[in-house]
């Protein structure tokens, strides 16, 4: 990196068993539970029903029609919420970084991704990172707008737990465990 002291380096390919273990994980992340959208779809259901028959007895309003589309959201967001956009998210990662040789570095600043091949690298300071995940495999450092740093566990000098430890304190974040059947 620009200054401070390296302390972490990771030296890897992403593979596909890497990126598949960051698409589990991802879509477990983004997951909406289908309780949550049983319940959306009632209440759009119901609230659709109610203004419907207040719209039939009463004549249509623009104070009844708002709330009628509001409810008609409501529903569609239960219908549509799904897996898909994750689904999208994911395989733009795939495209991008399968099969890339990849250099990660930390130092007292932040991490830094250098991709081969590409003259753009990423590079962001500890507090840019908001949320620390990770797999049996793999640690995943979220920062905006859905963007991680991929990095295997057993692709890190110095060792997975004394990284995961320097990171927690740095970023002054817990990891989050998602773990999934081999």
């Amino acid at each position: 990196m620009a200054s401070g002291k390296e302390e972490y380096k990771a030296n890897f390919v992403y593979t596909d068993e890497v990126l598949r273990d960051f698409e589990a994980m991802y879509l477990e992340k983004t997951a909406v539970s289908p309780v949550t959208r049983i319940v959306l779809g009632l209440i759009g259901l119901a609230g659709l029903g109610l203004f419907a028959l207040l719209i039939v007895r009463k004549g249509a309003t623009i104070g009844l029609l708002i709330p009628a589309v509001l409810f008609g959201l409501v529903l569609l967001l239960s219908v549509t919420m799904g897996r898909k956009n994750a689904g999208n998210s994911v395989q733009r990662y795939r495209r991008y970084y399968l099969n890339k040789k990849a250099h990660f570095t930390v130092d007292g600043n932040g991490v830094e991704l250098k991709i081969s091949g590409q003259k753009a690298f990423a590079r962001s300071k500890f507090k840019e990172i908001y949320n620390l995940l990770e797999t049996e495999k793999t640690f995943f450092l979220e920062i905006k707008g859905r963007a991680f740093y991929i990095v295997p566990k057993d692709s890190i000098d110095g060792g997975a737990e004394s990284f995961k430890e320097y990171l927690q304190k740095k970023c002054m974040r817990r990891f989050v465990s998602y773990g999934f059947p081999s």
